[in-house]
């Protein structure tokens, strides 16, 4: 069996390890050294998800060819915070500008913003999720889950609004939204990730 950590073949000598279980005890054991933790399995090239994974820990390592990990270590996640961080910082000034940018025939320029800023947060998203895989270091206590989650709640419904604006090309609410509801909010993020960061 070749086992792939990240993409990268993996010079791992196999010795009383039996099952997939085994191998990523065994892994993630050496995981845990480098403050790294497991996130994603593919058996054969088929991703495994974390539900259906505890079913395949019994298969025996002799019947599969090649066992895929993806893994993630605490410095990625600090570092994924900043670059979102960064991001936020030219987005929030590029979002004011959305109006003129579809006055003026630009919409090219306007949906790239957009798109720019979905992704963001998109990643906003994701990189919350990941810091609970390192609780005591991002210190993720109750109080901070609901205070991002009762964040994300308020804004879910602006970002729809906004949406259909946009689609509707309805420029004087895209600057309303833009100034008064998403700027404040990514103000927020801001601040949320700057926590993150140490």
């Amino acid at each position: 069996m070749e086992i792939f950590i990240n993409n990268t073949k993996a010079d791992i000598t196999l010795e009383d390890e039996k099952t997939v279980e085994d191998v990523l005890k065994g892994i993630e054991t050496e995981c845990e050294k480098i403050d790294a933790t497991i996130i994603g399995v593919s058996i054969d090239d088929e991703e495994i998800d974390a539900e259906q994974l505890s079913n395949r820990f019994s298969d025996l390592i002799e019947n599969i060819k090649t066992l895929s990990i993806t893994t993630i270590c605490k410095e990625d996640i600090v570092f994924y915070f900043k670059s979102i961080n960064e991001n936020l910082e030219s987005i929030e000034k590029e979002l004011t500008e959305i109006p003129v940018y579809l006055q003026s025939g630009k919409e090219k320029e306007s949906t790239d913003i957009v798109k720019n800023f979905a992704e963001t947060f998109d990643n906003f998203c994701k990189a919350i999720t990941l810091s609970s895989l390192f609780a005591d270091y991002f210190a993720n206590t109750k109080e901070k889950a609901e205070n991002i989650s009762g964040f994300l709640s308020d804004f879910a419904p602006i970002l729809t609004d906004f949406e259909n604006a946009f689609k509707e090309k309805d420029t004087v609410l895209i600057g309303d939204l833009s100034e008064y509801e998403i700027a404040p909010r990514i103000v927020k993020m801001k601040e949320f990730c700057t926590e993150y960061i140490k």
